[in-house]
């Protein structure tokens, strides 16, 4: 009996620890369009995303699903992940931050392995960081973002890659 008493007082205080009411501590952002593209590699694609300010400071986290064609590794490819940004809550916005992302292939791996890139074609992890610039639109309600990301792969081999990221999409900005 005083094992089971035991577990209902920690099973109570446990449920209290994990009661997180989001709306204290998060702003909802919105939703962007994303394109992307290297001005390096043939590596371009489109993608979904969804941010989220954290209450009353610069930091702003987003999450994205994409699909893309990465020419190094003669894949397409889906991957999500998620950025964190400090970026100031002004019209005319500069940031800069960082996250990763996993990346799934969709294709399978190339025949013929190039030595310089063994097991291309196979799903990886990727990590970026970036620096950019938001601007708000129609009395901020909408807004654009472009931004150059340095993104390195946990593939062997020369695989890193730089993105030139825009996206559009709406939301109202905080504090209005």
């Amino acid at each position: 009996m005083a094992v089971l008493g035991a577990a209902l007082i920690l099973s109570t205080v446990s449920a209290r620890a994990w009661d997180f009411d989001r709306e204290s501590y998060e702003e909802d952002a919105g939703t962007n369009f994303i394109l992307l593209f290297s001005p390096e590699h043939a590596i371009y694609g489109v993608g979904m995303g969804g941010g989220t300010w954290l209450r009353g400071t610069p930091v702003f986290g987003d999450y994205a699903a994409r699909l893309y064609w990465n020419d190094i590794e003669k894949g397409l490819y889906s991957g999500v992940g998620m950025t964190l940004r400090i970026m100031p809550r002004w019209t005319f916005a500069p940031f800069a931050g960082g996250g990763g992302n996993y990346n799934h292939a969709l294709t399978s791996e190339v025949d013929e392995p190039d030595p310089d890139f063994p097991k291309r074609g196979e799903s990886y992890w990727s990590w970026h960081a970036e620096g950019g610039v938001r601007f708000w639109l129609h009395e901020r309600r909408q807004f654009l973002d472009l931004a150059w990301r340095q993104t390195w792969s946990s593939m062997r081999g020369e695989r890193d890659y730089t993105l030139i990221v825009a996206s559009f999409g709406t939301g109202i900005l905080p504090g209005r």
